[in-house]
């Protein structure tokens, strides 16, 4: 026999969280692997009976597509500046940038995670299992490729420091900042690499 919903999915969830302990780790696991399907929904009032070994692994992927989100974006004023989400700009991968009125900086081309990645791992740095974050700053012509690397805060071991500009320099493409006039001209980018060993 079907059970009666009396709360919507998310309101079942989130008095979960109100629970604490690994009731509410659970539920948050659960409100971070949406969209969701009638078999989840049985696993969170399973969870919330006190049963905590639901099957967190039925997701329905097929549900993407119609699963309504956004993001709204605020400014300081908590005036609205636009929306990211399946009305404002439809349901597929994208990459967004937010700037300023007037802002003509240079901006990556693609996804900067995959500049430095852990194949780049120096092999001294993972046989010791150092890790550290490095920061750093490009000079971007205006052509949109790097002219030069700076590490702006140190990870702490050199070889980590130099592979994250060896590996940006190499990588990293950029639609150029912009002069006045609309033309090409260098601007700069700042962002970190963290190194982290992988776990097998």
């Amino acid at each position: 026999m079907e059970r009666k919903i009396e709360k919507t999915y998310f309101a079942l969830l989130f008095d979960l969280l109100q629970l604490g302990g690994r009731v509410a780790e659970q539920a948050w696991q659960l409100l971070s692997r949406l969209p969701t399907n009638a078999d989840l929904l049985q696993a969170v009032y399973e969870l919330g009976a006190g049963e905590a070994s639901a099957d967190w692994s039925l997701l329905d992927a097929a549900a993407a597509p119609r699963l309504l989100y956004t993001l709204q974006l605020v400014d300081f004023y908590s005036d609205t500046v636009g929306y990211v989400g399946v009305r404002a700009t439809g349901n597929v991968a994208g990459d967004y940038l937010l700037a300023g009125p007037g802002w003509k900086g240079a901006v990556p081309k693609g996804n900067p995670g995959s500049w430095a990645t852990t194949n780049d791992y120096p092999s001294r740095a993972l046989r010791e299992e150092r890790e550290g974050t490095s920061g750093f700053r490009v000079t971007v012509g205006p052509d949109g490729r790097v002219t030069d690397c700076q590490i702006t805060s140190s990870s702490g071991h050199a070889d980590l420091d130099a592979a994250t500009c060896d590996n940006v320099r190499r990588r990293a493409r950029f639609n150029p900042a912009m002069d006045g006039d609309g033309n090409p001209t260098t601007g700069s980018y700042s962002n970190r690499v963290r190194w982290v060993i992988p776990k097998d």
